[in-house]
């Protein structure tokens, strides 16, 4: 979902801001290898300079005291061989195992990349620290970490509104009912949390070019043309478009899809419509994107994507004064008004 945000980011003429200024890098770097080989080391700018156009993502977090994990003039040589990534506290060690599935191989970490014993070192690179996060690829933010060892990956609380869908001894599998604005979730899981009480964040936030919150229940993404949510529609159909052929769905998969579609037809199913007879017809440009990738049949605003009765476990919200005219089987959410 996150990769899709950001290709989506990349088409934004908003975003292209950077695209003609001189390239830019920090002085060092974390290296994160390759999937097929990966390690962890400091490098330099310097080492770089046969790397063709390297770029990377930046951590934004809450030092929140010790962090236990810094780079200091004793350690410097022994961090540019191997950096064991057993004494990465949590905030750090999410954020490589983030950056590696986002297929990228160079990280920048604030107490990593500068020497923290060093004031000669921390004078010249605060100097550049607006464009550490201005250049960045994508910036990473711990956002409800009040310190380092908080996480940016954690285990979430089952919202009360949700549907236990099925159960066994290791997972639970849930259909949300509905989920708070993308403004509202903003405001409350992004404005007051720890991070932003943080004064360099401010500068962080606002230099980013696009910026993935890892809030305590959601992850939330920003940049200079959108704010988007894992929960809202358009975030729902570029996870959509990224499944392969039904046919190969793993269960959870199957579940997953559903919950996506769901999450578009809940916000489409509250819009007005002057021919109520076209409630299908306005959707389907939609479904084509969908049906092209899922190779599924599309049966009157469901998918038979290999868990037909997933998709019949709707309700109406509100419902409102039954439609007169036929728009579609009863079995289908786009027989009834309302969300």
């Amino acid at each position: 979902m996150i990769s899709h945000w950001i290709e989506e980011c990349a088409l934004h003429s908003g975003c292209h801001t950077l695209d003609t200024r001189p390239a830019f890098l920090p002085s060092r770097l974390l290296f994160l290898g390759t999937p097929e080989s990966p390690e962890l080391r400091i490098v330099s700018r310097s080492s770089l300079a046969n790397v063709s156009s390297p770029r990377y993502i930046a951590l934004s977090h809450c030092w929140g005291g010790n962090v236990g994990c810094t780079l200091t003039k004793e350690n410097y040589s022994a961090l540019s061989q191997s950096l064991p990534g057993g004494s990465l506290p949590k905030n750090f060690a999410d954020a490589v195992q983030i950056t590696r599935r986002l297929n990228e191989s160079y990280l920048w970490i604030d107490s990593l990349c500068i020497m923290q014993d060093s004031p000669d070192d921390w004078e010249k690179e605060s100097l550049t620290m607006g464009q550490v996060f201005a250049y960045a690829y994508c910036v990473i933010a711990a956002t409800a970490s009040a310190n380092a060892h908080g996480g940016c990956l954690r285990d979430r609380p089952v919202p009360r509104k949700e549907r236990n869908l099925m159960s066994s001894k290791t997972r639970r599998y849930f259909v949300p009912t509905n989920a708070a604005p993308v403004m509202t979730l903003f405001d409350t899981r992004v404005e007051i949390a720890p991070l932003t009480r943080r004064a360099w964040a401010f500068q962080e936030r606002l230099l980013s070019r696009r910026l993935v919150h890892f809030c305590s229940d959601v992850v939330l993404f920003e940049c200079n043309t959108i704010q988007a949510s894992e929960f809202h529609p358009r975030g729902a159909l570029d996870v959509l478009q990224s499944f392969g052929p039904a046919s190969q769905h793993s269960l959870a998969e199957k579940i997953e899809f559903s919950k996506r579609w769901f999450d578009i037809v809940a916000a489409y199913s509250e819009g007005a419509l002057t021919v109520p007879t076209d409630k299908l017809v306005a959707l389907s440009g939609v479904a084509e994107l969908v049906q092209e990738r899922a190779q599924a049949p599309y049966i009157a605003g469901l998918w038979n994507a290999g868990a037909l009765v997933l998709q019949l476990l709707w309700m109406v919200k509100e419902p409102v004064e039954k439609q007169g005219l036929f728009c579609a089987p009863s079995w289908s959410w786009a027989s009834a008004n309302g969300r």
